[in-house]
């Protein structure tokens, strides 16, 4: 059984980038995902929580990163729900994996 986050079936959508110009005022720029390889984003999680979870990336669009992790005895709390601590563990690994893809590293 897999569990996406938020549990509809509706992709995360990445907040786009917001910068603050020298008077303090917010403005809004956008920023789109590089296009790498789902295969290459799911390598650099070996060994990391995230290969321990299973959680693994399944969609990239120009916006988005969609990802999938079992909800299993890893995942759950001692009465068989799921663990709020693996869903932020997954939202948390899909924002820094957006971040990862939007910036020059």
């Amino acid at each position: 059984m897999y569990s996406t986050y938020p549990i509809h079936k509706s992709p995360i959508k990445l907040q786009r980038s917001i910068v603050v110009n020298s008077v303090n005022a917010l403005k809004f720029v956008t920023m789109q995902i590089k296009n790498i390889p789902i295969d290459k984003v799911n390598e650099v999680a070996k060994g990391t929580l995230m290969e321990h979870l299973e959680i693994e990336v399944t969609e990239i669009g120009e916006d988005y990163i969609v990802a999938k992790m079992p909800v299993d005895r890893r995942t759950q709390q001692p009465l068989g729900m799921l663990h709020g601590g693996a869903s932020v563990a997954l939202i948390e690994s899909l924002g820094s994996i957006g971040s990862s893809l939007m910036v020059d590293m």
